[in-house]
């Protein structure tokens, strides 16, 4: 199933929301309904139910937190760590011949170009496509300056530098497009939000059964989850959302070779 992350946080988050105080707002309504033909017993076992299920929500809630800001630091890093591989890429170019040296210097220029604006497409699939295959030709013909000149002095320490660090830089494009198709698995979500909705309305349902101000307690616990939840699928969003991955590292090297 296509991962609800996705989706546009406000969205998921505002449906959510909805569910659960509608939901809410029934079970409220049938816990004061049913209260006279309640025991005290049956009332002490709906709130040690209260409690597992907004304790299972707290936990789920944790753990797709964790995930999603474990992915944005990967994120993060992978930034950093491609810059410093090109920026030593462009500095072992030295050992190349003046010819290929401004070659692969200008190519290395126009590469990050493509880095950069492979973030700043946003979400559009097509367009980070298109940057990924234009990175990739750039990443082709600077391997193909590279091996040659490799080749041609095999036993040159200075070139098989370049030759790795350039490899380096290859990887960590390659690890880039991963993480940021990584994403919070879709059920788990999911599983996120019917879990929201009927912990909010087992609680709704407990304050009923007291005939207590269920509509208020319901209201506050949809607002927190639902804001909790907006957090989590904005940090699966690191292109377009609130919480964007810095490129400052890129945009310097960037600045740096112009």
């Amino acid at each position: 199933m296509p991962s609800l992350a996705l989706l546009d946080p406000p969205l998921v988050a505002g449906a959510t929301f909805v569910l659960a105080a509608a939901f809410g707002e029934l079970a409220g309504r049938l816990g004061a309904r049913l209260e006279p033909t309640i025991d005290d017993r049956f009332r002490s076992q709906i709130g040690a139910l209260q409690g597992a299920v907004i304790g299972l929500v707290g936990l789920l809630l944790a753990f797709s937190f964790s995930i999603a800001l474990a992915r944005f630091d990967t994120r993060r890093d992978l930034v950093t760590q491609e810059a410093n591989a090109i920026g030593t890429t462009w500095l072992r170019t030295d050992a190349l011949a003046p010819g290929a040296r401004t070659e692969a210097r200008a190519l290395l220029r126009d590469y990050v170009a493509t880095r950069v604006e492979y973030y700043e497409v946003g979400e559009d699939r097509g367009a980070i496509e298109a940057q990924i295959r234009a990175g990739e030709a750039l990443q082709a013909r600077i391997w193909g300056i590279a091996e040659g000149a490799a080749v041609a002095s095999p036993g040159s320490l200075p070139l098989s530098l370049l030759v790795s660090s350039l490899n380096d830089a290859i990887d960590l494009a390659a690890g880039r497009i991963v993480a940021h198709d990584a994403r919070v698995p879709g059920p788990i979500l999911a599983l996120q939000i019917v879990l929201t909705v009927v912990g909010v309305a087992t609680v709704a349902f407990g304050f009923g059964l007291f005939r207590g101000p269920h509509r208020a307690a319901m209201l506050l616990l949809a607002t927190l989850m639902a804001g909790i939840l907006v957090v989590i699928l904005d940090l699966d969003h690191p292109r377009d959302g609130w919480i964007r991955v810095s490129q400052e590292a890129m945009l310097r090297l960037q600045r740096s070779l112009d």
